[in-house]
């Protein structure tokens, strides 16, 4: 078993005391996870999957709040910089449009600009601002928007967080499982090495204390396990030092994200199921659906962690009723992992299977149980969320795209006039995503979407609340709508050239006569 270290023990111990009431935060972000890939209906409009588990994450809708339009960005580093900054790419605080670059089609229409696959380390991050109001701040897992053009001044121990456990600049593990490298248990070189002291395999203690079955002993460590192991250590430390501070905590799962990897005696429990139970929905894939149970353990592990900090049955030291508890996902599910309907499309598009999430918030007392809200939130909106419930003043002199849904949380019946959600994307993601701008906006009463391709000039229009498949394009013959069209162009048009600090939109150029487009002219 792992021996934490005295240097790393120290660390916990010169944190200064407790504020009184000032809650604790732990945000829990699945990677790849789809809107239909939890067993619960109440985050899913009632499409919860007839094949994948979920049991923990479904208690914990049960005693929350359920969001059932979530938006996330299509793919992974572009949302972790949302979150962390607060900022829409545009801004320049953020600049992550896509992962890797925007020149990822295999034979583009128009030139893609450059961009940023960093979080600019000027950018003051969420965690920046927790770590500045006395809060302990860790992150657990995917990091991604860091490391790269930026190096280590814009890795997690350089942009707020005083504990780091494997973020680094990749977006997903070689492996999933530890190996043996000259006498020392260790995760993939592609992770940073701070999760190695919990790599070592299943022994007997491991396995009675977590029940898992008698068949995993010796089994190397799955990083899924390791990650919650290095969890339950921070916290047990962080609760029991003489003088301790509220936690500010990013657990960003490297779950379900590929290489699809389960858990021995898991990927053998769904194969079974598979055979006896097959899904009607399209949840086939049995090794996806172990990974997703996997990371429903993980998630039970988490609330029993903070029920039970020292994990000694004594739940007097209990932080779990001032705890927010957030559960939610990168983006939508990847396609060939999962099936996404009745949602349209999949991870990488601005389709509702691209960036609708689920999403959960829990907090005993404060938010009621069992309540379920349609208000839009956006990965730009957490950040000053978190500053209201934990009472901190947002810098001045850094502007945030998002807005808080406090509100909501506490009294789920108010309202919240959210302006729309938008997206700007200039470039291409292989064969799902080219240059677009997106907007997703309430119109008496409705809720539609505009997607303008930059290639053609070309709109496209859903009316989200009567066609959640995306299936009728109202720009489309007897069916089109000029006067939503009109609405909604002037809306894009307005996000795209607003007069902010540090707004400044890329577009791509145009191949022939190497022009840069603009913003298109409302209609």
């Amino acid at each position: 078993m792992f021996q934490p270290s005295i240097t790393l023990a120290c660390l916990f111990l010169a944190a200064t005391p407790l504020q009184a009431k000032k809650p604790n935060i732990v945000f829990i972000l699945a990677d790849d996870l789809g809107w239909t890939d939890i067993s619960t209906g109440r985050t899913n409009l009632g499409h919860g999957s007839d094949f994948y588990e979920t049991p923990n994450i479904d208690r914990l809708a049960e005693g929350g709040m359920s969001f059932t339009s979530a938006y996330m960005q299509p793919n992974c580093a572009p949302t972790r910089a949302a979150l962390l900054s607060g900022q829409y790419a545009p801004r320049d605080g953020n600049g992550v449009y896509n992962v890797g670059s925007l020149n990822r089609g295999k034979k583009n229409g128009l030139i893609p600009p450059q961009q940023n696959e960093d979080v600019p380390a000027e950018s003051i991050t969420v965690a920046e601002a927790f770590q500045k109001a006395g809060y302990t701040t860790a992150h657990f897992g995917k990091y991604h928007p860091g490391g790269h053009e930026g190096g280590k001044s814009t890795l997690p121990k350089s942009s707020g967080f005083d504990f780091n456990f494997t973020g680094n600049k990749q977006g997903h593990p070689a492996s999933y499982h530890a190996k043996n490298k000259k006498g020392s248990w260790a995760f993939p070189s592609n992770l940073s090495p701070d999760l190695d002291p919990f790599a070592q395999p299943y022994d007997q203690a491991y396995i009675k204390k977590h029940q898992l079955p008698a068949s995993m002993l010796g089994k190397p460590k799955h990083l899924t396990d390791a990650l919650a192991d290095a969890f339950d250590f921070f916290i047990a430390e962080n609760v029991h030092s003489e003088k301790r501070k509220p936690i500010y905590v990013h657990y960003w799962l490297y779950n379900v994200h590929t290489p699809i990897q389960p858990r021995a005696d898991l990927a053998d429990q769904f194969k079974e199921k598979g055979r006896k139970s097959p899904s009607k929905t399209g949840h086939k894939n049995t090794k996806y659906a172990a990974m997703i149970y996997h990371t429903d353990l993980i998630v039970g592990r988490i609330l029993a962690t903070l029920d039970d900090p020292n994990g000694d049955g004594d739940k007097s030291d209990s932080i779990l009723k001032n705890t927010l508890v957030i559960f939610t996902s990168d983006n939508g599910g990847h396609r060939g992992a999962t099936s996404n309907r009745p949602l349209r499309r999949a991870k990488g598009t601005f389709y509702e299977g691209g960036i609708r999430v689920p999403m959960i918030a829990s907090f005993p007392g404060v938010i009621p149980a069992g309540t379920q809200s349609n208000t839009m939130v956006h990965a730009v909106d957490y950040y000053p969320t978190f500053l209201q419930l934990a009472g901190i003043k947002p810098s001045p002199d850094y502007h945030l795209d998002g807005q808080s849904f406090a509100n909501v949380l506490t009294q789920p019946k108010s309202q919240r006039k959210r302006t729309p959600i938008a997206y700007h994307f200039p470039g291409y993601m292989d064969d799902r995503a080219a240059p677009t701008s997106t907007i997703i906006s309430n119109i008496n009463g409705q809720r539609f979407k505009l997607i303008h391709y930059y290639e053609d000039g070309n709109n496209e229009i859903y009316n989200l609340s009567k066609d959640l498949s995306e299936k009728n394009d109202l720009t489309q013959g007897s069916q089109g709508n000029p006067e939503v069209e009109q609405v909604l162009m002037k809306q894009l048009r307005n996000w795209l050239t607003q007069d902010t600090p540090g707004w400044a939109p890329k577009y791509p150029k145009d191949r022939k006569s190497g022009k840069s487009l603009s913003a298109p002219s409302a209609k």
